[in-house]
């Protein structure tokens, strides 16, 4: 398949994501979107959202991405990762399978890390990728998804393995940022908590989400030991979408 069409960045996405090149702690800018919808009356209430209106063609075999042991189906070969990364993912210490298949322990962010390469060398060369990390900042791998290629890959490990956690959870804005690749259509969101940072309570965090997804891009997501309103949330941005929320067990 050809490259990526280059993706019309919104002014928050061209500022957060072209200021973090350098992937330096010292570059990491704060989130800030205020909520649509200040005086929503019930923030769980379905959405009232057009449908989109660009056409996706369907390919004649769908590949799919697998992370946590779920697989979920990529219809466009492309994939952008939303990790979490506030401090509350240094937590929750548990047993999990490392990459060598050997019993490994670690916190949560540690088999976060671990997931994504996983799935990231599951990847086929036909695919397209990126990665972003948030806390109440943003950090992105790369401006724009590339080829799953042998090298593009080795990069992006070496990347993931640098990520630690720390600050609040931004999580609707940095979402929105990938949303912002109009030719992505599959977003894999991994977060252990509910959103208090970048928007205005759990509805404006939803709502940042949903109103940037003019693609109608179908979002996954992966929710860490989450409980209460954090699940809620994680469940609603999945069902908005048309995507799953799948627990994640043992941490």
């Amino acid at each position: 398949m050809g490259q990526p069409r280059t993706p019309v960045f919104s002014a928050l996405a061209v500022a957060l994501v072209f200021l973090a090149g350098s992937f330096s702690s010292a570059d990491d800018l704060p989130i800030s979107v205020p909520s649509a919808h200040p005086t929503a009356p019930v923030w769980g209430d379905p959405l009232e959202i057009p449908p989109p209106t660009i056409d996706k063609e369907e390919p004649e075999e769908t590949p799919t991405v697998r992370i946590y042991d779920e697989e979920v189906p990529a219809e466009h070969d492309g994939v952008v990762y939303v990790i979490d990364v506030s401090g509350s993912m240094d937590y929750g210490a548990t047993t999990y399978i490392g990459l060598e298949g050997d019993p490994t322990y670690g916190s949560r962010i540690d088999r976060a890390k671990v997931e994504v390469i996983r799935s990231l060398r599951a990847l086929t060369e036909d695919m397209t990728f990126n990665i972003l990390a948030y806390h109440c900042s943003l950090r992105a791998w790369r401006l724009d998804r590339v080829p799953a290629t042998v090298e593009n890959i080795a990069a992006a490990t070496a990347w993931v393995r640098t990520l630690i956690a720390r600050g609040g959870t931004a999580t609707g804005p940095s979402t929105a940022v990938a949303l912002d690749d109009r030719d992505v259509y599959l977003v894999a969101l991994i977060s252990d908590g509910a959103p208090n940072c970048g928007a205005n309570g759990l509805y404006g965090h939803r709502v940042a989400i949903s109103e940037n997804n003019l693609q109608g891009a179908v979002i996954h997501t992966f929710g860490i030991g989450v409980h209460s309103s954090a699940e809620t949330f994680m469940r609603v941005v999945a069902s908005d979408s048309g995507g799953v929320y799948h627990a994640v067990e043992g941490s």
